[in-house]
């Protein structure tokens, strides 16, 4: 009488996989999706059983007896939770603390090239080459100074300075609003974006304090980010009134 195996390979966690090839002492028994239980009856005996999925495979030995039944289970290729868990991760970070595009974008790298791998099982001649070109990719846009400013056109900042400490900054689609509490100071500016990273502050109206200084409505403000980093960026600064540029550093609040 013969034995039964019963092997069942636990469904992925996103069903790209590729199927598992299924050997027993070298010969071929077909193949294993996700998901799928595959029986085999089989004379009693010793046998050698491989499984091999992509271009890694396992293998040991099992033992059938007469009416009896050996079962395995075989668990998804870790690949396949990078591949769900990176996506999720780069979207989370980027809405919720709205980091860079650049930072993004090397967190779904590891999805990516896994990606590929299962679909391709791992034999792709062009893989390596991919995964070159891919981080290739990914340095030039963390590199790049002007990267993911779009974030930062919406949102609230503030900016440190030993002078007149620390000022709250609020930046609207219209408006940007400054506060500075050590100085008793609070002005809204229009705000209009030149470009991506750069944008021009103008007819500042005091809503707190600036007594005397209402001479400061004729200035006009030019910022160009420069920078984008993980919780702050880099500006520029300079005004139609002199050629003084002032370098500062904004931190991201939200």
């Amino acid at each position: 009488m013969k034995g039964k195996l019963i092997l069942h390979r636990k469904k992925n966690f996103n069903g790209m996989a590729v199927a598992m090839d299924v050997f027993i002492n070298n010969s071929s028994y077909g193949k294993i999706t996700s998901g799928e239980e595959k029986e085999i009856e089989l004379e009693p005996g010793t046998y050698q059983l491989k499984v091999q999925q992509n271009i890694k495979s396992g293998e040991q030995q099992i033992i059938i007896e007469e009416n009896t039944t050996v079962k395995y289970s075989f668990t998804p290729n870790l690949l396949s939770l990078v591949t769900v868990a990176s996506p999720l991760i780069a979207f989370g970070l980027l809405f919720l603390y709205k980091l860079p595009l650049s930072y993004g974008a090397l967190i779904l790298l590891p999805g990516a090239i896994s990606s590929i791998y299962l679909l391709t099982a791992g034999k792709t001649k062009y893989l390596k080459k991919i995964i070159f070109l891919s981080f290739i990719f990914i340095s030039q846009l963390i590199s790049a100074q002007t990267s993911g400013c779009l974030p930062l056109q919406k949102g609230k900042f503030t900016m440190a300075d030993e002078r007149i400490g620390t000022t709250y900054i609020t930046r609207t689609k219209k408006y940007q609003v400054e506060e500075s509490p050590k100085l008793g100071i609070k002005a809204r500016y229009d705000i209009t974006w030149i470009n991506e990273c750069t944008y021009e502050l103008k007819n500042m109206v005091f809503l707190e304090g600036g007594a005397g200084n209402e001479e400061m409505a004729k200035v006009v403000v030019t910022v160009e980010i420069t920078k984008v980093n993980l919780k702050s960026y880099n500006v520029k600064v300079s005004t139609n009134i002199d050629d003084k540029i002032f370098d500062g550093v904004v931190d991201i609040v939200k």
